[in-house]
């Protein structure tokens, strides 16, 4: 019997334990959080022939020093599952839009009639998909860059890198690090497979991928990709010539942003259809059906002409940029920011300062963003998030826009992203009835 011994039992960790030991694996499992005697243990670490690691583990954590002293072979939990996944995978990764882009890519698939479903870091790990993927056609799988650092042998049937903005620079030595890492999606993949990217990272092709292979391009800023969006509309640009494909007001995803992150689900789905499919009704239909999840610049409440917008998936400054642009005009935003660093440059949000009417920040790294804000935006500092919610919901007047984009995990006062925007839903529900 094969032994593999896990790193980390959280989410991840439990679902790579359960498809090892459904498939008769001998398991141990060690996270530096637990009691050893509450983790499944059959053997020793140094005894196994496989490691997996989960995604949280720290790169310079004292286990994982322990499992690279062991010599044995260390892959990520994302690795092991594409090892024993029978469907093929579509890949998505970037800074900035992997979960919207993950859930329109397997929607298009499942209006066309293709069976698929979602899986990765969106939270659904592969491992837990592969062990109940009999029934899946494709998996649409959203890949960070914490997964991709032990990947082998994994070659999705298509991948797509969105785009890269500076992010986990506590994690890594320095951006280019970073990029590399998100470049290790394309590193197995063929002339047979279909790779997509935004035409903007094409500084970095040459030196991350092969020249043989020739990528599916998209832009919003460049008519030279294969798909580009110009004045609301999206073209496609092949041997026919250059034609019109979606129009965005037939959609409901507002933004620029969402613009490329539609791009690069049509390029994808050219990994299963001809260009041409692409002009179906079908498809343009199951695009203007699709509406983004929570905590995605998701309006919770209009009240008194103010707007009240989730944007708690923004754990970067560049995604707060990405908010300003798409619901803020000129000083009527009352921006929340703050949460647990990640080692971000916060002066990325001053390009867009002229939109911020005040800034209302608390957490961990409050006194670092107001030192990169406060020349230019009006900052108060609030010791707790409720507070900083409330106080921008008491500023806000009509034709302002109270919105919550961190730029910053949310580890220091909350689970995940997900239970802040429950919070800052909860907290603007009992503003707002307090106030009728």
């Amino acid at each position: 019997m094969d032994k593999i011994s896990i790193l980390g039992y959280g989410k991840s960790g439990r679902a790579a334990a359960d498809l090892a030991a459904s498939m008769d694996y001998s398991v141990s499992v060690f996270d530096e959080k637990l009691p050893q005697d509450c983790l499944p243990h059959n053997h020793e670490m140094a005894e196994s022939t496989l490691i997996v690691t989960s995604p949280g583990i720290p790169l310079k954590s004292d286990l994982m020093k322990k499992a690279i002293d062991t010599k044995i072979p260390i892959i990520s939990e994302l690795e092991f599952g594409f090892r024993h996944c029978k469907c093929p995978i579509i890949a998505i990764t970037g800074t900035n839009g992997k979960t919207t882009t993950t859930e329109l890519m397997a929607h298009l698939l499942r209006e066309v009639g293709i069976k698929a479903d979602v899986s990765g870091n969106i939270g659904i790990p592969l491992c837990e998909s592969v062990k109940s993927s009999s029934f899946h056609e494709c998996l649409v799988v959203e890949v960070s860059s914490f997964q991709l650092e032990r990947c082998d042998k994994f070659c999705p049937k298509a991948a797509a890198i969105l785009n890269i903005t500076p992010d986990h620079l506590d994690r890594y030595e320095s951006f280019e690090e970073y990029a590399a890492v998100k470049f290790r999606i394309f590193k197995n993949m063929t002339e047979e497979n279909n790779l997509v990217i935004n035409e903007i990272l094409t500084q970095y092709w040459n030196k991350h991928v092969p020249e043989y292979l020739s990528p599916h391009t998209f832009s919003s800023m460049s008519e030279n990709a294969d798909f580009f969006y110009k004045k609301g509309i999206i073209y496609f640009s092949g041997i026919k010539g250059v034609r019109p494909l979606i129009n965005m007001a037939d959609t409901s995803l507002q933004g620029v942003h969402n613009a490329e992150n539609i791009m690069a689900s049509l390029a994808l789905l050219c990994s299963f259809f001809p260009a041409d499919a692409l002009f179906n009704d079908r498809v343009k239909d199951a695009i203007s059906s699709f509406g983004t999840g929570p905590h995605r610049i998701e309006t919770i409440a209009e009240s008194d002409d103010v707007r009240y917008i989730n944007d708690s998936k923004a754990t970067n400054p560049d995604a707060v940029v990405v908010a300003l642009r798409t619901v803020g005009g000129t000083s009527n935003v009352c921006l929340i920011l703050g949460g647990l660093d990640k080692d971000m440059d916060f002066s990325l949000i001053r390009a867009e300062a002229s939109r911020i009417k005040t800034a209302f920040i608390m957490g961990e790294c409050k006194n670092k963003i107001s030192a990169a804000l406060s020349d230019i935006v009006n900052c108060q500092l609030f010791n707790g998030f409720d507070e900083a919610v409330t106080a921008a919901c008491e500023e806000a007047k009509s034709g302002d826009v109270v919105l919550l984009a961190p730029a910053c995990a949310s580890m220091d006062m909350f689970k995940n992203y997900m239970e802040r925007g429950n919070r800052f839903r909860s907290i603007v529900d009992n503003w707002l009835r307090s106030q009728r």
